[in-house]
């Protein structure tokens, strides 16, 4: 059986050989180069998100594998961050040769991982090794809300700076994902009266959320001027 670590240790050489096609010292595109490139990273990328992500996962995956806690290095380490790293790293290669559409995608997949990777910690730090088994507690359902927003966060903020739309974007399903978990999952601690002030509390978080968005964040364009998408082009000097 494979376990979690050979797993992502799998993902990252198949990045790596597509990191390394992509920084070769080539100057011309050759087509043999690019496809294996891109089934080099197909293959890495795939192995992470559905073999670690669903399939292995040691908290809802279909086959939940074992992650034991060791010192330093772990199994979460080995089957998230590592994949995660040879992401960033070929996501930063791509965005050097002005390729930005590949370089978001795939530096979203590594800020994904990542996450991924900070989540199961958590959840660990709360299960111990029972982390597909034992039950959730009220004060651990509440950190995982907590971790998300401020993961939705660092994403406003690196989109902003980097005036990056599928960032923002993210960011907004990612806080809106929160408040929605607050709602279904985390109030269920709460009765009575309190429930609902709860409740229409978080709908009102999330109505302020949403036109924080509209007005503010997506308001401004990639040159940082309002976004006017009626309007017509200069006509020819």
């Amino acid at each position: 059986v494979t376990s979690l670590a050979e797993l992502g240790l799998h993902a990252t050489i198949w990045i790596g050989l597509a990191l390394a096609l992509r920084v070769s010292d080539r100057t011309e595109p050759a087509q043999p180069f690019q496809v294996t490139e891109n089934f080099a990273l197909a293959v890495g990328v795939g192995v992470s998100l559905i073999g670690a992500g669903f399939v292995l996962n040691p908290w809802w995956g279909s086959a939940p594998a074992a992650a034991p806690i060791t010192p330093v290095f772990n199994d979460l380490m080995a089957g998230f961050a590592l994949p995660a790293a040879a992401l960033a790293l070929y996501a930063m290669a791509c965005a050097s040769e002005r390729q930005t559409t590949r370089a978001r995608w795939m530096g979203g997949a590594a800020g994904l991982l990542a996450f991924l990777q900070v989540i199961l910690e958590l959840r660990r730090g709360f299960a111990g090794a029972a982390m597909a088994s034992a039950a959730q507690g009220d004060i651990e359902r509440w950190v995982y809300t907590g971790t998300a927003m401020a993961g939705a966060a660092a994403l406003l903020i690196f989109g902003m700076e980097r005036k990056s739309t599928l960032m923002r974007a993210g960011s907004l399903a990612l806080v809106l994902a929160a408040l929605a978990k607050a709602l279904v999952f985390d109030l269920s601690a709460v009765e009575g009266g309190m429930r609902a002030l709860a409740a229409l509390g978080i709908l009102a978080a999330g109505a302020l959320v949403w036109r924080f968005y509209q007005t503010k964040v997506f308001k401004a364009g990639a040159g940082g001027r309002p976004l006017n998408v009626n309007a017509k082009p200069a006509p020819p000097q």
